[in-house]
């Protein structure tokens, strides 16, 4: 239950971020009402939901929302000249600032509340009258330490996701090696086995004028998968110490190419992409083949489940903050329960790019909606 509940607040982090200021909305709407002396009080409400506005988007727009306070704090200066409640949301946004941009643009941004927070407790100390220049220093260190206190955790968090990805991607690397082992020492071996005793049996049955057909085709079945096998422990090993080499690397580009050849099959494919590449950072290499695995078992779902009357749509819709992947299946048999390897082996591509993954069933058959961040949001 609580799994399920984490997991929907992180594929709607607007809805937590939405909580989040309406919980914070009466202390910091209340802090520029509480300034309201005379004349309309509508412009100190409108100041109070420019701190807040900014919270809405702090995950998912964090240098967008750092941009959106400045105009809150430069009112405030020229207002009161004191600090008020609603300065928390300063640390708040930096925090998420720190955690989801590139690190060149995080020292930027300490860079800029260093500045500010530094002005701020000048402005404040000499508004309350303080001239001493040791409590001028230390309001003005004070208010730069809570800016770099929120700004150091949030690149903490930031190194934290960093590191586990590496150690996943290492465990993966371990595990496929060991597969790779296995399949060589049993699998491989069993099937040399066969081809020995088949062809000596095929021999032998021709030796004494019978028909070695069976035999034959026995032989050269467990060839063609002794092959296959080999390949794919090749396959293995190179993905264990770094990419696979036997054929080009599937990309954003080789996905119409992959419809392409579904819709040969007879299945009707409609393919779209919307949006510009270039309005997000590359998505790498590694999130890339991700994006076409995803496409490639989304199809080959279609033609297992989706039953002869099939058809699906393939949709590509590129936004600043990275890919979205839409896969929807309109045929009316049975669909995936959701249970199977191929979704929890999408599932896993996509959380390893710190993406998301909804998969399940429409009124008229099955869809699978996967989210890929660009770079910047999985350092």
């Amino acid at each position: 239950m609580i799994a399920a509940l984490r997991s929907w607040f992180v594929r709607h982090p607007m809805v937590g971020d939405a909580i989040i200021a309406a919980l914070l909305s009466p202390f910091l709407l209340g802090s520029t009402t509480a300034l309201h002396e005379q004349g309309p009080e509508w412009p100190y409400l409108l100041w109070g939901a420019a701190y807040l506005l900014p919270l809405l988007v702090r995950r998912t727009h964090p240098e967008w929302a750092a941009l959106g306070l400045i105009p809150a704090h430069l009112v405030q200066l020229a207002v009161t000249g004191q600090p008020t409640p609603a300065n928390v949301t300063v640390p708040i946004v930096l925090h998420a600032v720190a955690a989801r941009t590139e690190p060149r643009r995080a020292r930027l941004w300490l860079l800029v509340a260093a500045v500010a927070s530094v002005t701020a407790g000048v402005d404040w100390s000499l508004t309350r009258g303080h001239e001493y220049p040791t409590t001028i220093v230390a309001n003005a260190l004070g208010c730069f330490a809570v800016c770099a206190a929120a700004w150091f955790m949030g690149r903490l968090r930031a190194e934290r996701r960093r590191t586990e990805l590496a150690v996943q991607r290492r465990a993966a690397g371990e595990e496929r090696a060991r597969i790779a082992r296995e399949m060589h020492d049993v699998v491989a071996h069993s099937l040399s086995v066969i081809v020995v005793q088949a062809d000596g049996g095929a021999y032998l049955a021709r030796l004494h004028g019978q028909d070695a057909t069976t035999l034959e085709t026995v032989a050269a079945t467990a060839r063609t998968a002794l092959a296959e096998t080999r390949r794919l422990v090749g396959v293995l090993r190179d993905g264990a110490d770094g990419p696979a080499t036997l054929e080009p690397e599937a990309s954003l580009e080789s996905i119409p190419d992959l419809v392409a050849a579904t819709r040969a099959t007879g299945l009707p494919v409609t393919y779209a992409e919307r949006g510009d590449p270039a309005t997000h950072r590359p998505l790498g290499a590694g999130a890339e083949l991700a994006a076409h695995r995803i496409v490639q078992e989304s199809l080959t779902n279609v033609l297992r489940h989706g039953g002869p009357d099939a058809t699906a749509d393939v949709t590509l819709t590129h936004s600043p903050q990275g890919l979205r992947i839409a896969v929807v299946n309109t045929g009316r048999r049975s669909t995936p329960d959701g249970r199977g390897h191929g979704l929890i082996g999408m599932q896993e591509r996509v959380a390893a790019y710190d993406g998301d993954l909804v998969a399940g069933p429409r009124p008229d058959g099955f869809e699978v909606i996967a989210t890929l961040p660009a770079e910047e949001s999985h350092p």
